[in-house]
């Protein structure tokens, strides 16, 4: 197995995939247990940079 690199536009042809920055926000509407776990995701996935509580 072997590492490459990609630049960051090779992302973007990726099914489904997006960048923190891209990630929609949770909605209003969501009660609040649900919004935490989403932001706990969030975090997860993408780093406290990711989060709206960050």
């Amino acid at each position: 197995m072997a590492f490459h690199p990609l630049e960051e536009e090779s992302f973007t042809t990726l099914q489904g995939f997006f960048l923190p920055h891209q990630a929609p926000p949770t909605p209003d509407s969501l009660p609040i247990a649900d919004a935490l776990i989403i932001d706990l995701v969030r975090q997860a996935v993408f780093g406290p940079q990711g989060s709206v509580l960050a």
